[in-house]
Order: structure tokens, then C-alpha cells, then sequence
């Protein structure tokens, strides 16, 4: 009989871990709904607070992330805003979507996040429908940064040519104190850049 990935593991484990990991998720997505209702918050309050902070948000979200971590014996913002930035701007682009909190029972705030940037970069027609793809297609949030944002396969060329720009360039070899054996490595990558523009001027091609 062929193993399955559970045939090594006792199975009173299998049962325990997977009653915890099911509670771990659980707590997860309480923890996070209740992010987002304490974006929302912050969202809805910044118009009242814009003057008192002379526009300056980054200044209002800090303070509201001070308020908010205040009594606890762990913080859940950053005393930065920046956390609290995030939350707020992702929810934000789902104001006109009020049942989105709801997408948290079953996708993440990574995939929020993931399909705002999506719509704003014109790649989705909105968050809620890179939300529907996700979906339809059980995609983790990775899944959706690679459909929607893919790896860009390098450019060998352009690499050949950044390497052999700092080969080029003095500061690359500063740790060195020896003058001479900088002068030495300068022109060895001369020698390399000549040959690589003798290559492209048989070839025809130009930089």
C-alpha cells in the first residue's frame, strides 16, 4: 500500500495537531476581523482628527496606534503607524464593499492587501474581483502575487553590464589599500568591457 503523508504520524498527533492548528486559525481570523473593524475605525475618525494633526495622517495613525496599544502587555501596532497604515489603506479600498470584513473567514488580510494592490495597479478590475479569483481558484496569497504580479525573468545582459559597471568603478575595491592591486583589477575588467564591445561592434548591435 502506498504512504501517504500521514502514515509516519501517529495518529492521536495527527488528531491533536490538527484540533490545534484548527483553533490557531480560528483565533487568527477573530484577531484579524478585529483589525479590520479597528481600521475601520481609524478610517472613519481621520476627518474629524485631520485638522488637530494638520493633515499630517502618519501623525494621526501613530497616535491612534499609542491609544490603542495602550494596557496591553503586548503591543499589536507599531509604535510607528506603519501597521496601522497598512490595515487602514487596505481597508479603506474596500469602503464601497461593506460585506468584505466577511472575506476574512476565509482568505487573509495578505490576499486583502494582494488584490487591492492588483485593482490599483489596473491588473484586477477591482479588489473584490482579484478577491473572486482567489477564490474560485482556492489561491493563498502567494498564489495570488505570483497570477497577478509575476516573477520578471532577468535580463542577462542588463546583469553582464551592472556587474561590469562596478568592476569599473573605483569605490567597488575601497576595502582594498593597495593602490596597485586596484590598478590591476580596473584594468582586468577594462579588458573584459573591451572584448564585450568588440563582440557587440561584430554583431552590430550597440549599447
Amino acid at each position: 500500500m502506498k504512504k501517504t503523508e500521514f502514515n509516519l504520524i501517529d495518529p492521536d498527533l495527527i488528531t491533536d495537531l490538527q484540533d490545534l492548528t484548527t483553533k490557531y486559525a480560528e483565533a487568527q481570523q477573530s484577531a484579524d476581523k478585529i483589525k479590520w473593524q479597528i481600521a475601520q475605525k481609524v478610517n472613519d475618525g481621520y476627518s474629524e482628527h485631520k485638522g488637530i494633526f494638520a493633515g499630517d495622517k502618519m501623525a494621526y495613525y501613530q497616535e491612534c496606534s499609542r491609544v490603542a496599544n495602550d494596557g496591553l502587555a503586548i503591543k499589536i501596532f507599531g509604535e510607528s503607524g506603519q501597521t496601522l497604515r497598512r490595515w487602514a489603506e487596505v481597508q479603506a479600498a474596500y469602503e464601497n464593499f461593506p460585506q468584505a470584513e466577511l472575506l476574512l473567514e476565509e482568505t487573509s488580510f495578505k490576499h486583502l492587501s494582494v488584490a487591492k494592490r492588483a485593482a490599483k495597479q489596473e491588473k484586477a478590475e477591482s479588489p473584490i474581483a482579484a478577491m473572486d479569483w482567489a477564490l474560485a481558484m482556492g489561491a493563498s496569497a502567494d498564489d495570488m502575487q505570483e497570477h497577478y504580479f509575476p516573477a520578471e525573468i532577468p535580463d542577462p545582459y542588463k546583469q553582464f553590464s551592472g556587474v561590469m559597471s562596478s568592476l569599473l568603478d573605483p569605490f567597488t575595491y575601497s576595502w582594498i589599500s593597495d593602490a596597485e592591486v586596484i590598478s590591476k583589477l580596473i584594468c582586468k575588467a577594462r579588458e573584459y568591457e573591451d572584448i564585450k564591445n568588440d563582440y557587440l561592434k561584430k554583431k552590430g548591435l550597440h549599447e
